[in-house]
């Protein structure tokens, strides 16, 4: 999702890598994690949480976050989801 001087901004679920909210900076190519996942555990040594980008509105990154995904050896399964912001304004 591109936005705030043309960064992109991606989400990274548990099942791809390090969770979080990221953003790839357009001049230097570097990524960065914008927004930490919250737990971690023996199965997810990187972060058990997911994300999902919403969208950009008024200034701010807005993303489903659920809290502490369970497996349960085909897929991981979801809990509650809530909808969080992340400020990207200047």
């Amino acid at each position: 999702m591109a936005g705030a001087e043309e960064e992109l901004f991606y989400s990274v679920s548990p099942i791809y890598g390090n969770p979080g909210i990221w953003v790839l900076d357009p001049t230097s190519g570097v990524p960065k994690r914008v927004v930490d996942p919250m737990h971690r555990k023996e199965g997810w040594p990187e972060g058990a949480d997911m994300f999902e980008l919403v969208g950009i509105k008024g200034g701010r990154l807005l993303y489903w976050y659920t809290p502490d995904i369970s497996w349960d050896g085909s897929f991981p399964k979801r809990g509650k989801k809530e909808v969080r912001s992340y400020d990207i304004a200047p």
